[in-house]
């Protein structure tokens, strides 16, 4: 099983002012954020950090359990589902723009899946302690992001439940 991801091993990108503006429009980027105003945005990046992940970086390991949402900011990353053999396979390629994680942050369970850095990549999250925050401080805000993320999934879950019924004899 791969290693979980360590923020302490991974270089923060920024902090302060600037580098806020900097967060602001990697996230503008990301379709989760698509109907965020800049002002939205703003709130929630400081809620936010941004790291540098090089490639081969495990961002996630199936079976790991902790509560991040990622957004790809730049680079790109796959992801490994294991079979009934333990034989990892590859079931995607996220790049930019894309996020990860969201179940685990909603549901609190292991990651289904193993997310690794197939370049040098940067990454913003946020934790689910943070999410919570924001739901309380802006709970139009949190309310916003929570629907946007289970849009999200739910678009997966039709795109995979559409792939599956090819397999069912």
């Amino acid at each position: 099983m791969a290693a979980k991801l360590n923020l302490d091993d991974l270089e923060e990108l920024g902090s302060g002012e600037k580098f806020h503006d900097t967060l602001c429009v990697m996230l503008e980027s990301s379709y989760l954020f698509k109907d965020f105003t800049r002002h939205e945005i703003d709130q929630l990046v400081n809620y936010m950090h941004g790291y540098k992940a090089p490639k081969d970086t495990t961002i996630f390991a199936e079976g790991e359990h902790d509560s991040y949402l990622i957004v790809v900011t730049s680079g790109k990353a796959k992801v490994f589902k294991n079979d009934d053999l333990g034989k990892k396979k590859e079931i995607a390629t996220v790049r930019k723009g894309a996020t990860l994680g969201e179940m685990s942050l909603i549901d609190d369970f292991p990651h289904s899946a193993t997310v690794i850095t197939a370049e040098d990549s940067e990454i913003a999250l946020i934790s689910k302690a943070n999410l919570k925050n924001i739901t309380i401080k802006y709970p139009a805000l949190g309310v916003k992001l929570l629907w946007q993320i289970a849009w999200q999934l739910s678009a997966r879950v039709r795109q995979v439940s559409g792939k599956l019924v090819d397999h069912i004899d």
